[in-house]
């Protein structure tokens, strides 16, 4: 089935390249590939949490990883009953901003521009709406932005990049849970308690 772009009465058949390489209707060795790229990043991701394991054994470690990531102290899941949210958000989020930023919006954007100009703009506003976790984190936001939409692009289909986007923010939490948990257990390192 064909879906075409109407603009002020026109059809506009330019837009259908688009669509089909968004919405999966692609060769299968490109989803494919997808698919292994982001079986490659779940796999990179799990030796990343096999040596933070590691690290968390050591004091200084644990004090220069919360150091590090304070920047999220606000999003850090803390307890389980918050770790076991922030795998629904983590998965939430992995959906719903690809189909919004990867999905409609590139589409939206690709249709009246080209498909360049779709890739870079959503990217751009990706990393914008990520201003929550520091100015400094937008430009790494929008590069992360950049990778899924290529990701796209290559595989045709939206669900490698779900896949990783899902995968990185549940590693991201996971990781903030373990150092916090960690730093909890160091007396030295643990937050002061306010008198």
């Amino acid at each position: 089935m064909d879906v075409h772009v109407v603009r002020t009465g026109a059809v506009d058949r330019k837009s259908t390249a688009v669509e089909r390489a968004l919405l999966g209707s692609v060769g299968p060795w490109r989803l494919s590939a997808g698919i292994a790229v982001a079986a490659a990043t779940i796999a990179f991701l799990g030796l990343q949490m096999r040596k933070l394991q590691k690290a968390l054994a050591r004091p200084k470690a644990v004090a220069r990883l919360r150091e590090q990531l304070q920047f999220a102290n606000s999003l850090a899941p803390e307890t389980n009953d918050e770790r076991r949210g922030f795998w629904l958000l983590s998965i939430t989020a992995g959906v719903c901003e690809e189909f919004l930023f990867r999905g409609f919006l590139m589409w939206l954007i690709a249709a009246s521009t080209n498909l360049l100009a779709a890739v870079i703009i959503s990217s751009i506003l990706f990393g914008c709406v990520h201003v929550y976790l520091g100015a400094a984190h937008v430009p790494k936001a929008a590069m992360v932005g950049l990778l899924l939409a290529l990701f796209v692009v290559a595989s045709g289909s939206l669900w490698p990049a779900i896949v990783i986007h899902t995968a990185l923010d549940l590693n991201g939490g996971e990781i903030s849970f373990r150092v916090t948990q960690a730093a909890a257990a160091i007396p030295e390192t643990a937050a002061p308690v306010a008198s």
